[in-house]
């Protein structure tokens, strides 16, 4: 059906989003296609649903929820009457998620007024160093004179200071260093924004899922 074809369609542009993330040039770009497709699934139910009641509501005509209740109304359709009372309970519950309601506002933003952007960005940098102490203590005979005892220590030290300075570049070079960007919405700044999108297609997807069980 029309609204199914609409999620696998939002689904394909999260899917780029993602394998795009975090270039933030391109994820505008799919996500303003994201917003678009998503925001579009309710309509495509609607219409969906205005062909099921036959209610007769033409292309040439904007439907939305108000305009299929007038129709279902003048033609007494119980059934589609039944059905658009849920929706608009639906429609409102998704606008009062944090997440949907500001989804469906970013996109009446992108289409009419300005592009829809990540506006906050996290910089994550992770390092691990390797860091190495030694310390030895040697046993020396009791009769070994001091002096004897001290030039081997010393010996011995130095040896070990240069194995333990190679070994400290060995490490220095090993050392891992790696950076995280990620990319916000400030009015959603706990989420980041392949998430974000990804709860907001779930709650339309929940949407129709449960539309085809209570209205099959």
């Amino acid at each position: 059906m029309a609204a199914e074809d609409k999620i696998n369609e939002a689904d394909r542009w999260i899917d780029k989003l993602k394998h795009a993330y975090p270039n933030q040039q391109e994820v505008e770009d799919n996500l303003s296609a994201f917003l678009s497709a998503s925001n579009s699934i309710e309509n495509y139910l609607l219409e969906d649903y205005n062909n099921k009641y036959n209610l007769g509501i033409p292309f040439n005509e904007k439907l939305y929820a108000q305009k299929f209740e007038e129709k279902a109304r003048s033609q007494k359709n119980i059934n589609a009457i039944t059905f658009i009372s849920w929706f608009r309970q639906k429609k409102a519950s998704i606008e009062s998620d944090p997440v949907g309601s500001k989804f469906t506002n970013k996109r009446h933003l992108d289409v009419h007024r300005s592009k829809q952007k990540p506006d906050h960005i996290n910089i994550t940098i992770n390092e691990t160093i390797g860091i190495s102490d030694s310390v030895t203590v040697r046993a020396f005979p009791a009769n070994m004179s001091a002096e004897e005892a001290l030039k081997i220590t010393r010996e011995e030290s130095e040896r070990e200071q240069k194995e333990l300075q190679n070994k400290s570049k060995q490490e220095q070079s090993q050392n891992a260093s790696s950076s995280q960007v990620d990319l916000y919405f400030q009015d959603v700044p706990h989420i980041k924004v392949p998430d974000a999108c990804e709860k907001f297609l779930n709650l339309m997807k929940n949407l129709v899922s449960e539309a085809r069980t209570k209205f099959p």
